[in-house]
């Protein structure tokens, strides 16, 4: 470039030219340089690509210095350097310095330098690390298997800090499953795959010299779960059923385990079969079972996301495990009757490994070789009555033990016993005399005489010695004797005898012996004394005074004992009034015209060198009570009625005292009422009384005898046992308004000896003379509150006590008192409360003082001061504020503020309140709830379609996230869910079955977690039944089955619909409607017709979805296959051929043979090698090796397959 000069004579002469210069954009200067760390003899440095590269790419950068003191700029490193950070070292410590960056392209053009950094001084910096997950992350991280996790945390501190991963805290190495990456201030883990096993708790750790620092975060991966835990437990195993159970899954995917898929497979797992598809235990019952056969059963936990792997159980035989157990033994047979007898038995030895669960009994006549069974159920017990027999029919009876297995063999009989009635023992046999030669006996007859009247009796006797074993038994007279006693004759002096009896009816039955008797000695021996009552005697006997009485026992023994009479135990003589007699069978005492005197216990005894007795009898002589013993107590009196009391006479007159006759008199009148003649027991209240009357009282006993003298009282006064109270103190006013005035006063210094009952208040204009009394009830307080009273009247009051006696005299009017409302300050606020706080914030609430001093509120004064501080400032902008809650704002986080309020009127301000402790500003922090609505607590039922609403107040401070979910079901694409700081709602506007079940609301923040749960149920038609199976075809019947469906609908399934439909045709023929079971049996088809078949449950609500069969039946008759041939015979041998015949055999399958399998199996192989199919019923199979050893079969084969 040049340049030229102008002026009004021309243009000058061009300056010099300049050097050359290239067109292009300049290079921008690096951007944010900026120091990243500092030690003491480096500083790290890093910097922004400039915003314009000149027209070429940036290919490096320059760093220059320059200490503070100096103005010269150095470059710290030779060349260029292309990263956009570097490490300037060799610095010195302690030393200030500042840095630039110069940017270079690759057209070689420079930028200008960027703007230095701030002066840095060269010394260690030190900085604790801290550690802190990314914003974008959670602390709780939960994710489905197969997805990507990546964690990352940012670390920070000086020097750098040493990062180490953890998980579940253990050290987390990088592996081809892990990737750990660290780079400046971030470090993170990336997996690209999550599974199971990668859920736990992630840690990181960071450590410096200045401390040390853990970042952590709980990752949980969601899958299906493991494989139920073994053994598969098979047990309980009979011919067609048995029970497995397992344990659960060590690991349920992180998601309860819903159900249990149960299948079982009878031919070593080459096909399984579903037993239960959704087992809700880990236990199971199998049904349905081939005996005989060897299963194995696999089982699957499932959680909502799927199934996991199964566990296989070992093989079980499906048999029972016993055998049926031996037959009874022991057959007896007693107490025969003419219409039963009872049979027993003993049980078995074996009862066949397992427990007998009971009996059969059954039992035939003599002529006869029908056995009849006793009962109709199973005999528990080992003894049975065999009833209902024929009276003289002989019958006999065998038994079966019962178990699980069945019955047993069949046991020994017991034997013919004859249906009679037997005859009964002779009782009551005795001996009632002895002598030196003879024994004389008596008994009764038996109770029973077999259905025929007894005739007669016959009696035996046994010599029994002293050393050796006893005689045998002699009969002591010839047939039989009709008496039932006998003086048996001709016994030898000073033996031992014993005796029994038996009885015979005229039926020629006879009964077995009776007992033997006690052993008796022959001799004359002595008798000791017996005595007994006359049978006209009692053991209490009651006589009349004045009446005569004889007293009689009989007396018995050898020799003739000594009688002695005594009453109460003193000895009896002879006086006017008694008198004995003695005989040699009976002794007597008469007494004469009986008084008191002679009432009591008698008794006689009888004495004899061989021993002695004595009988009692009671003698009561009756007469008239005496008077009941005194004296008369009253216990309660008033002025209307009297209790007194007495106790019963010292002498009743021998029997029971019936009643008391009570009489009271006026001691004025001198007059005796009677009161009441039916008084039964000692007390009775006296009505009727007259208030300040003189009264005596008398009570008379009486018996059946008659009525005995009276006990007379003291003379007593009708009236209360106490007075009325003292007069009150004059009432205060304690609160006087325009419409009311409040009194109290103090309770009376005496209550008159009963406690005071309540208060009356008069009141009294002071222009008027009478009192107004002005409650109408009793009043309990020290307090009352007057009202209806005139706004600007005067009053005077005054308070009267009662108790039981009456009022007490009225207390001292108050001084007199003018009805208005009072004028003052208002009351303060009774509390003040802070309700919530934040970082900067406090809210505070309070209530209405109880009085506003008689005129209109203003508002209140809020007012706060920090702690460690004197001075209270208002809390808001305006003089007052007008409501009870008020948010303070602008507030030093962590610090602790007081708080007070006062109300305001027109008047003046009330005193402070203060609230009860200091308050620090911090976020406030709730746990979260939910107030659940009660209707939700139980199962909401509705209709299909209907609208199905929650709404769900929450609380919570942060305000809580809300998660709905519910199993098998997209929320988030069927529901609308809404929530919002108080509340949470889920709508789904057209509900179906697939609606029913349980809902879950989790609702968390930083302080907790609480989850709730709401059961629904949809009211629709049923879902589709599950697992259609068809079986058992034949030309012209089904059978099939199928399972309930998953859902239904809410309501009971009361019936199925069971449809056809031939291949030909479009339409569906019904072939019942009125299906009960599970299963039906379809008849009527047509040979060779192709069908399809479909069910429908049907419930309250309709027709639920139908199932139908996937693949075309065919009816026709089953094909099975052929059975071996007959008669396979090798009929030639060369050195490479062997020929073969056969014949058919004998069953075909149901179809024409085909053709017929010719197969080889070579020596030391196990493998059969297929030949030839062929028609015909002989073979010659070639090209075998020499000397080899082969063995061939032949199957024939039909439709059904190979035989």
């Amino acid at each position: 470039f040049r340049v030229f000069a102008f002026n009004a004579a021309g243009s000058s002469k061009p300056s010099e030219s300049s050097p050359f210069y290239r067109a292009m954009d300049p290079v921008g200067q690096p951007r944010d340089v900026m120091v990243t760390a500092v030690t003491r003899a480096s500083v790290s440095l890093h910097w922004h690509v400039p915003a314009t590269d000149g027209g070429a790419r940036i290919i490096g950068y320059i760093v220059e210095r320059k200490d503070v003191k100096e103005k010269q700029w150095t470059q710290v490193h030779v060349g260029v350097i292309t990263e956009r950070e570097y490490q300037v070292k060799g610095l010195k410590t302690n030393e200030r310095y500042q840095f630039r960056v110069v940017a270079k392209n690759a057209a070689g053009i420079r930028s200008l330098p960027s703007e230095p950094t701030t002066p840095v001084v060269c010394k260690d910096e030190i900085a604790p690390p801290s550690v802190k997950l990314d914003y974008t992350l959670k602390e709780m991280l939960t994710m489905h298997r197969g997805q990507p996790l990546h964690l990352i945390f940012h670390v920070k501190g000086k020097p750098i800090p040493e990062i180490a991963w953890t998980k579940n805290k253990k050290l987390l190495m990088p592996s081809s499953h892990v990737r750990i990456e660290t780079k400046g201030e971030k470090t993170e883990v990336i997996i690209k795959e999550a599974a199971r096993t990668d859920s736990g708790q992630y840690a990181v750790s960071a450590k410096n010299n200045a401390g040390s620092a853990e970042g952590k975060c709980t990752v949980t991966v969601l899958s299906v779960p493991s494989a139920p835990v073994g053994p598969v437990k098979v047990w309980d195993v009979t011919k067609e059923t048995c029970r497995i159970s397992w344990d659960t899954p060590s690991d349920d995917g992180g998601s309860p385990i819903q159900s249990y898929s149960v299948e079982r497979s009878d031919n070593r797992g080459m096909s399984w079969a579903f037993v239960n598809m959704s087992a809700k235990r880990p236990y199971c019952r199998v049904t349905k079972l081939v005996e005989g056969k060897t299963y194995i059963f696999r089982v699957c936990a499932e959680n909502k996301f799927g199934l996991g792997p199964a566990y296989m159980s070992g093989a079980v035989d499906a048999k029972l495990p016993f055998d049926p157990p031996a037959p009874p033994t022991d057959l007896k047979v007693r107490d025969a009757t003419k219409d039963g007898m009872t049979v027993s038995w003993s049980a078995p030895a074996d009862d066949g490994g397992s427990e007998i669960t009971g009996y059969t009994l059954e039992r035939r006549e003599r002529n006869s070789n029908r056995w009849i069974k006793v009962t109709k159920g199973v005999i528990k017990k080992c003894e049975v009555r065999s009833t209902g027999l024929i009276e003289n029919l002989e019958y006999e009876h065998h038994a079966f033990a019962l178990n699980a297995a069945g019955p047993s063999k069949v046991s020994d009989t017991s034997g013919f016993y004859r249906a009679v009635d037997p005859v009964g023992i002779p009782d009551d046999v005795r001996i009632i005399d002895v002598t030196r030669a003879s024994v004389t006996l008596s008994w009764k007859a038996p109770l029973q005489d077999g259905g025929a009247r007894i005739v007669g009796y016959v009696v035996e006797r046994r010599q029994i010695k002293k050393e050796g074993p006893p005689q045998k038994w002699v009969q002591v007279h010839t047939g039989v004797i009709k008496e039932k006693s006998i003086r048996c004759k001709g016994l030898i002096k000073g033996e031992r005898y014993e005796f029994r009896v038996l009885a015979k009816n005229a039926a020629g039955i006879t009964s077995e012996f009776s007992t033997p008797t006690v052993p008796v000695i022959c001799k004359d021996d002595l008798s000791p004394p017996k005595l007994t009552l006359d049978f006209k005697l009692k053991e209490k006997n009651t006589i009349a005074i004045g009446e005569s009485f004889k007293l009689a026992v009989m007396v018995a023994g050898k020799p003739a004992p000594e009688i002695v009479w005594s009453r109460d135990g003193k000895r009896l003589a002879k006086s006017d009034r008694l008198r004995f007699e003695n005989t040699e069978k009976y002794t007597a005492v008469l007494i004469k015209n009986a008084s008191r005197k002679e009432a009591g216990v008698y008794s006689v005894k009888a004495t004899n060198d061989s021993g002695q007795d004595s009988v009692k009898v009671t003698l009561a002589v009756e007469d008239k009570p005496g008077a009941p013993q005194g004296p008369v107590k009253v216990v309660d009196i008033n002025p209307e009625f009297a209790v007194i009391t007495w106790d019963v006479p010292a002498d009743d007159g021998g029997t029971n005292i019936t009643n008391y006759i009570v009489e009271r008199c006026d001691v004025k009148a001198q007059d005796w009422v009677k009161v009441s003649s039916a008084v039964r027991q000692t007390k009775i209240k006296i009505t009727k009384l007259v208030a300040g009357s003189a009264y005596q009282f008398r009570v008379f006993a009486q018996n059946v005898n008659g009525v005995g003298p009276p006990l007379v009282s003291d003379v007593i006064i009708a009236k209360w046992p106490f007075d009325p109270p003292m007069a009150p103190d004059a009432p205060k006013p304690i609160n006087v308004t325009k419409d009311f005035v409040l009194l109290s006063w103090a309770p009376p210094l005496e209550d008159g000896g009963s406690e005071v009952m309540g208060y009356h208040v008069d009141r009294k204009d002071v222009t008027h003379t009478n009192w107004t009394r002005v409650n109408r009830r009793l009043l309990r307080e020290l307090e009352y509150e007057v009202g209806g009273v005139d706004e600007g009247h005067e009053y005077e009051f005054r308070v009267l006590a009662e108790n039981i006696a009456g009022d007490s005299k009225p207390s001292a009017p108050c001084q007199p008192v003018i009805v208005r409302d009072p004028v003052g300050p208002p009351l303060a606020p009774e509390w003040l409360d802070v309700t919530d706080t934040t970082t900067s914030t406090v809210t505070l609430r309070w209530p209405m003082p109880q009085s506003d001093g008689g005129v209109r509120l203003v508002g209140y004064l809020l007012e706060m001061r920090k702690v460690g501080t004197d001075t209270w400032e208002r809390a808001h902008i305006p003089a007052t504020i007008r409501h009870t809650e008020f948010t303070v704002e602008k507030l030093t986080e962590g610090a602790a503020y007081y708080f007070r309020v006062t109300a305001v009127n027109e008047i003046g301000s009330s005193e402070p309140r203060e609230a009860e402790s200091t308050t620090v500003v911090k976020q406030c922090e709730e746990p979260p709830e939910v107030e659940l609505d009660v209707t939700y607590k139980k199962t909401v039922t509705l209709r299909a379609g209907v609208p199905l609403r929650f709404y769900v107040p929450i609380k919570g401070k942060p305000t809580p996230a809300c998660t709905w979910e519910k199993e098998d079901s997209d929320l988030e694409n069927r529901a609308q869910i809404e929530t919002s700081e108080v509340a949470t709602s889920l709508t789904i506007h057209n509900t179906n079955r697939q609606d029913a079940g349980k809902f879950h609301l989790t609702v968390e923040n930083s302080s907790g977690k609480k989850e709730v749960a709401i059961n629904v149920k949809v009211l629709d038609t049923p879902g589709k039944p599950r697992s259609l199976r068809v079986k058992d075809v034949t030309s012209s019947t089904a059978f099939f089955s199928w399972d309930f469906p998953e859902k239904d609908g809410g309501k009971s399934i009361t019936r199925y619909i069971v449809e056809k439909r031939e291949e030909s045709r479009r339409t569906w023929s019904t072939v019942a409607t009125n299906v009960i079971k599970s299963s039906y049996k379809i008849y009527k088809l047509v040979e060779g017709n192709i069908y399809y078949f479909r069910v429908m449950g049907v419930n309250d609500i309709g027709i639920g979805e139908p199932a139908e069969t996937t693949e075309p039946i065919t009816a026709a008759d089953p094909v099975e296959t052929c059975s071996a041939v007959k008669r396979l015979d090798v009929v030639e041998i060369t050195d490479t051929t062997v020929a073969l015949s056969w014949a058919r055999p004998d069953f075909d399958g149901g179809s024409r043979i085909t053709s017929y399998l010719v197969e080889l199996q070579e020596k030391g192989s196990e493998e059969w090698q297929r030949v030839k199919s062929i028609n015909l019923l002989q073979y010659t199979i070639t090209l075998l090796d020499k000397g080899s050893e082969y063995k061939f079969r032949v199957s024939a084969v039909n439709e059904g397959g190979v035989g």
